[in-house]
């Protein structure tokens, strides 16, 4: 137990707000920063890595149809495949690009497709995507690395569309696409 003297020293060291309106102007303080905390907390939204596999998938799915009314499937009057899911990671580096990764796995629908029309059509999806991540309206200038998969099959890749790796820089890119549209002034140094 303390003694009265030693609890007395501690009582003494510790702050007292004495004045009435330091008091008030505290606890609205107390009160905005709670408020302001509530607000900015992004409860209920999606983080940026979901929000590219949205748009990944909604471009691929409007190609697939645009590929079957142009007839690039040959007799085929359905997409060969349909687009299963899309894994999606956007990784953020401390001044370095942002790196999008992808990999959109598709389920093979109707018939199979000869082995020239598939990889056409696998190219065709692949260079969709890429240009969907490429034109994204939130971060530029962006590393891309993507493929499709069918099952546990790589179908395309990078390398597919004639890019010299599986990471395609930023630069690389532009050269193809043109400014990003999110910074549609930006160029490479």
């Amino acid at each position: 137990m303390m003694k009265g003297s030693a609890l007395q020293r501690i009582s003494e060291d510790i702050p007292r707000i004495s004045n009435p309106l330091g008091l008030a102007a505290m606890g609205i303080a107390t009160l905005g920063v709670g408020a302001a905390l509530t607000r900015l907390r992004p409860s209920d939204r999606e983080g940026r890595s979901q929000r590219f596999a949205r748009m990944i998938e909604a471009r691929l799915r409007s190609t697939l149809e645009k590929q079957v009314g142009r007839g690039e499937y040959g007799n085929v009057n359905s997409a060969p495949w349909d687009v299963d899911r899309c894994e999606v990671q956007v990784n953020e580096g401390f001044g370095k690009p942002t790196v999008v990764c992808f990999t959109v796995v598709m389920t093979v629908g109707g018939e199979e497709l000869a082995e020239d029309l598939r990889a056409h059509a696998g190219q065709g999806l692949l260079a969709a995507a890429v240009e969907a991540a490429w034109r994204n309206p939130e971060i530029a200038p962006i590393v891309i690395e993507g493929k499709l998969q069918c099952g546990d099959e790589d179908i395309v890749d990078m390398r597919a569309l004639g890019y010299s790796s599986l990471q395609v820089r930023p630069e690389e890119l532009f050269e193809r696409l043109g400014a990003p549209a999110f910074d549609s002034g930006w160029k490479p140094v």
